[in-house]
């Protein structure tokens, strides 16, 4: 994530009107990241291929981050 953000912020600095998704928060907060949420995997293997319940809940990330910066993509 570290070695991410300055890409994303060298973007956004050029072309401001793009908008950037991380699908990191699902995995990751403040202190650490974890391959479990609320008891589920959020993996199916070790090479970090995203779980059913990985997909979803990512899914539900994503349409609360259009929900709150472009509410008109949903309707």
């Amino acid at each position: 994530n570290a070695r991410f953000k300055p890409l994303v912020d060298s973007i956004h600095a050029s072309n401001p009107k793009v908008l950037f998704f991380d699908q990191n928060d699902l995995f990751c907060n403040d202190r650490n990241c974890s391959p479990i949420r609320d008891g589920l995997p959020l993996y199916r293997d070790e090479y970090h291929h995203i779980s059913e319940f990985g997909s979803i809940r990512i899914a539900e990330n994503f349409v609360a981050f259009l929900r709150q910066i472009l509410p008109e993509a949903l309707q």
